[in-house]
């Protein structure tokens, strides 16, 4: 069972989208810091669109999971990246027309799944920072940041959270794959470059984009 969830894990992070929006200019403030205090109206506006930001992150994780453990109990491992491959990108799509945002993961350019899912423009200011701050010692799963300022019209806040590599995420991201697992991967994903992980680096980071109502 423990194996069977830890597997799971390892497959959950393979969806992702992204946009680039060259322009874009980035203030952030990590999730706990004390920022400036908004105005009444402000604030209640700001801890809304968070609070959809991290529910559509929950939700999303939570539907993809669900699917994938149902499709690991009945075929195995590799069955499950054909999930990731074509149910991933539906749930994504529902759990953005429900929550009324945009959400995605994205790697590293040259390290993600997908080449359309590097990370280009404030996704990229985001998850370069985080880089550069584990490798500066920070832990990765504090790699959190809230975006609030300097937002182009119609978007209220922007999210961006680290994606740690946990222990068996290795079973897909590693340095060693599994033959059958591998062979999934040249099947859906040719040039995959998101392997070469070990336990405890940053993957990738999942981002979630608040839009107006």
């Amino acid at each position: 069972m423990r194996v069977r969830w830890m597997m799971m894990a390892a497959l959950v992070w393979m969806a992702a989208g992204c946009s680039k929006k060259p322009d874009d200019r980035m203030k952030e403030v990590r999730i706990g810091e004390k920022a400036e205090a908004p105005t009444e109206k402000g604030a209640s506006s700001e801890t809304d669109a968070l609070k959809r930001a991290q529910a559509a992150a929950m939700e999303f994780n939570r539907r993809l999971r669900a699917t994938l453990e149902s499709t690991i109990d009945n075929q195995g491992a590799p069955a499950a990246i054909e999930v990731c491959a074509v149910a991933a990108p539906a749930i994504a799509e529902d759990v953005m027309r429900e929550h009324q945002l945009r959400l995605g993961r994205v790697a590293a350019p040259g390290k993600q799944r997908n080449p359309e899912h590097a990370a280009e423009g404030w996704r990229w200011d985001a998850l370069r920072e985080m880089i550069e701050a584990v490798e500066a010692g920070a832990p990765v799963d504090q790699q959190v940041k809230v975006i609030r300022e300097d937002l182009p019209e119609g978007v209220t806040l922007r999210m961006v959270r680290g994606i740690p590599t946990e222990a068996l995420c290795t079973t897909c991201h590693g340095e060693e794959i599994d033959p059958a697992v591998e062979e999934k991967l040249r099947l859906h994903y040719p040039g995959d470059g998101a392997t070469g992980f070990r336990e405890g680096m940053l993957r990738g980071a999942l981002w979630v984009e608040v839009t107006t109502m």
